[in-house]
Formats: structure tokens, sequence, C-alpha cells
């Protein structure tokens, strides 16, 4: 809340579905409601950007993936996507880290995890459709898209033989696949620990997912660790917050610095809103009163 009295409910998102969400609060039920302005990271109801952002995966150079990794990477990507009906023409299309991202998705996805990556998101969104809300976006698709297209070739390899490995039972692959994998990965890949570490994730998710519905931010800020995701030499997971927190909070202070009294909701990847560099710190830094809700 500002002096004014404007008011901007905060609310991290986790982008998935694990164990099931709904139905929300009623609590969370009048916030999105009764917003006059929903932000998201994205407008998922821009069709321009949504293709632009389509055309952003696919090699338009003349190249295809078959181009930029490996071959014995490339034939167990082309295995893997065809187990999800996609044919070795359609794959050859894609660059690395588009594919990666969805095999990534894809392996922690079971029973209890709905189909989409963006559950929490398009549901609100949805609402605010049907609520008449006016809709926004704190980043946009070329932008979040720009971040993964400017991974070092070698990272998305890396990123994408991380996918194929999450995907496939190592016990059934190849010698060839294995020293291809070790080849990319290096050694440790297919040392019980870190396979132990690939298939605990959805646990992980899950965790997170609990202490989501149960409001602990501590416990989120504990189990996610945001500290330690960008003080590491990851190329990827430390640009999605040094490169996209500053943006974020720069939206959120112009929302409050709008003329008239404002109440809006904003929701973002829960990441986004922890840690000495997150949207809370930010505003609180700025003068904001950031609070936790409490549940009646």
């Amino acid at each position: 809340t500002s002096a004014a009295g404007d008011t901007l409910y905060l609310l991290g998102s986790i982008h998935t579905d694990v164990n099931n969400t709904y139905p929300f609060h009623k609590q969370l039920r009048d916030v999105i409601e009764n917003a006059d302005e929903i932000i998201f990271e994205l407008d998922f109801n821009d069709t321009a950007q949504l293709a632009e952002f389509a055309a952003m995966q696919i090699y338009s150079d003349g190249t295809t993936l078959a181009d930029h990794i490996s071959h014995e990477l490339y034939e167990m990507v082309v295995s893997v996507c065809a187990q999800l009906g996609l044919d070795e023409q359609t794959v050859s299309m894609y660059k690395a880290w588009a594919l990666a991202s969805t095999l990534q998705t894809l392996a922690i996805q079971d029973d209890t995890t709905s189909s989409n990556a963006l559950a929490v998101d398009l549901y609100i969104n949805q609402a605010a459709v049907c609520n008449g809300a006016s809709i926004e976006a704190a980043e946009t698709y070329a932008f979040q898209g720009g971040i993964f297209d400017g991974l070092s070739p070698e990272y998305q390899e890396q990123y994408l033989a991380v996918g194929v490995l999450m995907c496939m039972d190592v016990n059934s692959m190849t010698e060839e696949q294995k020293a291809a994998i070790v080849e990319i990965l290096g050694e440790e890949a297919l040392e019980p620990e870190y396979l132990e570490l690939l298939a605990a994730q959805d646990d992980a998710i899950a965790g997170l997912m609990d202490t989501w519905k149960n409001r602990d931010v501590a416990g989120f800020e504990t189990a996610y660790n945001k500290e330690a995701i960008i003080e590491s030499d990851d190329e990827l997971n430390s640009k999605l917050f040094t490169e996209r927190d500053p943006g974020m909070i720069a939206y959120a202070q112009q929302y409050m610095e709008r003329e008239g009294i404002q109440n809006g909701l904003m929701v973002v990847g829960a990441g986004h809103m922890v840690g000495d560099g997150g949207i809370v710190a930010g505003l609180r830094n700025l003068g904001y009163t950031v609070e936790l809700v409490a549940q009646p």
C-alpha cells in the first residue's frame, strides 16, 4: 500500500499445479474478483506476441537442430520426442533451448499435475477476462524469449541434455548414449546422486507448493534458496532473476504512482517476490508498505 491509499496485492505464482491447488481460498478469490487491474509476467491474450515468441523458438537461418548439437544427442532428442508424437522434421525445426524447456517441464508432471505449466496464472487470467478487469503485463514475450535465445550454444546443448536425461531411463540407455551425456554434462551426470536429484524435482516442487498453500513465505525462501541460484554459475537461472526482478519492481512502482486510487493484483513467479533483490524488498526500499495478508 501507499500513503495515498493505493493497494497492489502481490501473488507469487508457482507455474504449475501439483497436488491440486483448487479451489482457491475465498479470500484470494475475492482479491481476484475485486481487482481493477491484474498484472502478469506476460499478456497471455496477445496473439501477436504469442506468434512472435513461437517464431523465436524456430531456427530461421537455414540450419536445423542437428547443426547445433552432437549427433548422438540429436538422435536421443528425436527418440524422446517421438514418444510425445513429434516427428523428426518438426523436432529439427526447434532451437535447443525451446525443446529443453519443454522436455524439463513434461518430465516433472505426474498424475497430480495439471498439463499446463502456467496453470495458476492462466486460471487467474481467465477469471480476469470474465470479470472484465484490465489485464497488463510487466514483460513481453520477446524480452523473456530473448533471455533464452541469448544463451550460449554450449549451455543450450547442456540444457537440452538435462531435459533428455530427465525423460529417459538411464538403465535402458546404450553405452553410446551414456557416453554422449557424459561428453556434454560430465561423468557426474550419471552418478546416482545427480540422477536422484533430477528424479526428486517433482517432489521439490510439491514441497514448494505446500508452502504456497500455507502462506509460508519463510519456508518457501528456505526451500527455494534464491540467493544460491543467483550466486551460481548457471548461465540461465541467475539471469531469470538478475535481468528481470528490477523491471518488475519498476513496473509495480509505476502502477502505484498512477493518479487515482488503485486496487490491483500482480501475479508473477514466486521467486521474483522473495530475496534482497525481489519485488517485496524492492518496494519496501522505495517506501511502500508491504505486508503478508493474514489468513482470516
